[in-house]
């Protein structure tokens, strides 16, 4: 039983730098992540300026926007500098430096919808961006594109697969959201929806599966008897960072006050984000609150 608590302890200590050398660390790497991004700044800057020759902006585009969607909206930028010889200017360098690629695909698109006022010619090279599309982190880019487009459908799948794998895609949420604000209009409205739109609204409105959700958690909480030592432990380690000094953690869980209530949800749920973790296994009883 010794054996293995030390065992224990040296996999710990050697898991866990200290404060002062992660800050160390940190501090280190600073310097290179601020210059990195002075330097995206400074390209958007160069791409953004009226002045700058149509070449140079297609150059900075296939350079920085390499196997994903062209930025949306950046032809309308185009068009307060110089107008649509400008914006098509620039389209044409970045077709000979990425031809037949997402980027030149999509901006395309957009200068065929925004400059040309041809919806038909933009949703067709949508299309073929769609069709070379393999689901990449690009994905909330794409689905605006899509939106902009009006292929509200394809955007809503494309912004719904990318935050089956990550749903904390922002651009990707919002996408989604739209989409389904504009399938909702639409049947709102009257019009009849087809087929994969009612199903693409009937698959979000069904709550079956946080039901389901609920009923696992539930199950696993009540079998898993270490689990109220893991929350209860965390829950103390997080309210001592917040405690001055010498106070007791348990005064901030004064529950008759809301705001109190409230720090102790919060106590709790980063508890339960945290997870459990292999190195609190030698918790007490008296690690309860």
């Amino acid at each position: 039983m010794a054996k293995s608590r030390h065992k224990h302890q040296r996999k710990r200590g050697s898991g866990h730098r200290s404060p002062a050398r992660q800050a160390a660390r940190t501090g280190r790497a600073a310097p290179v992540l601020d210059a990195i991004v002075a330097q995206i700044e400074a390209r958007a800057a160069e791409a953004h300026a009226a002045g700058t020759p149509p070449e140079r902006v297609g150059a900075i585009l296939a350079e920085d926007f390499a196997g994903t969607p062209a930025p949306v909206g950046f032809t309308t930028t185009l068009l307060g500098h110089g107008g649509g010889e400008r914006a098509r200017a620039v389209l044409a360098e970045v077709q000979r430096r990425a031809p037949d690629t997402l980027l030149a695909l999509t901006f395309a698109a957009e200068v065929a919808r925004v400059v040309d006022a041809d919806a038909k010619r933009a949703a067709g090279l949508l299309e073929q961006a769609l069709d070379g599309y393999a689901g990449t982190e690009a994905a909330g880019p794409m689905a605006m594109h899509l939106l902009h487009g009006g292929m509200v459908l394809e955007a809503h799948a494309v912004a719904q697969e990318r935050l089956f794998e990550d749903p904390d895609e922002e651009i990707a949420q919002e996408a989604h959201a739209q989409a389904l604000e504009l399938l909702y209009a639409r049947a709102g409205s009257g019009a009849k929806l087809a087929r994969l739109e009612r199903e693409a609204l009937a698959r979000f409105e069904d709550r079956g599966l946080f039901y389901r959700l609920r009923e696992e958690l539930a199950r696993f909480v009540d079998g898993d008897a270490e689990l109220p030592y893991v929350v209860a432990s965390t829950v103390r380690e997080w309210l001592e960072e917040l405690c001055e000094d010498g106070q007791d953690p348990l005064e901030l869980l004064q529950l008759d006050d809301p705001k109190r209530a409230g720090l102790a949800r919060l106590a709790v749920e980063r508890a339960w984000l945290r997870g459990l973790d292999d190195e609190d296994d030698d918790l007490a009883d008296d690690d309860l609150i």
